[in-house]
């Protein structure tokens, strides 16, 4: 299970402060798409670090690795339909806790989604995303949240979207997920936060 909670950090992850006005044209069902499509273009932003965190978290000497106390990551990469995606992560940890500031902005970035719809992203300014995991006495505590902005085109149409979700940490007795909570593109959401691998 704590190798799976790495995995929001594939979403993520930019710069702004917490925003709640929407201005923005997507459906409540393009909205849940265009998540979707920002959760595949993170992780292939952030794959290697995510494989790394993974490696680490499943090593037996301790639940988190150990590193100095904060750890900076950047990242660029071809979007998987053409322009970039740019990571900046802070990493602070220690054997019971990690901290996580993630900022994210786009160029001209483009997914293909499993529809066959082409989404662009830009950054306006980008998304920040931050995490915090404790782990103490074999119980495990996650708090996130997802703020920001960005530009979006899709079917020839365009607009903005602006970003305010909290991420839970949600446990029943079996599959322990975590949930975006909030509000993207103008939509109220509640969405698995799992990129599916």
């Amino acid at each position: 299970m704590r190798a799976r909670l790495l995995l929001p950090v594939v979403f993520v992850l930019a710069a702004c402060e917490r925003a709640t006005g929407p201005t923005d044209s997507l459906t409540a069902e393009e909205a849940s798409a265009a998540f979707a499509a920002l959760q595949l273009v993170g992780y292939s932003t952030m794959e290697p670090a995510v494989q790394a965190g993974d490696a680490a978290l499943r090593a037996p000497t301790v639940p988190f690795p150990t590193l100095t106390q904060a750890d900076t990551i950047a990242l660029s990469r071809s979007c998987p339909a053409g322009g970039r995606s740019s990571v900046v992560a802070i990493v602070a940890t220690d054997s019971t806790q990690m901290d996580l500031d993630i900022r994210q902005r786009f160029a001209d970035c483009a997914v293909t989604t499993d529809s066959g719809r082409t989404w662009t992203f830009d950054a306006d300014p980008g998304l920040r995303t931050r995490m915090a995991l404790q782990y103490a006495a074999d119980n495990l505590s996650f708090t996130g949240s997802i703020v920001g902005a960005f530009t979006f085109a899709l079917d020839g149409r365009s607009g903005r979207c602006t970003v305010d979700i909290d991420l839970v940490l949600v446990t029943p007795d079996t599959d322990p997920h975590i949930e975006a909570r909030g509000t993207f593109c103008g939509r109220t959401i509640t969405e698995a936060f799992d990129p599916g691998i």
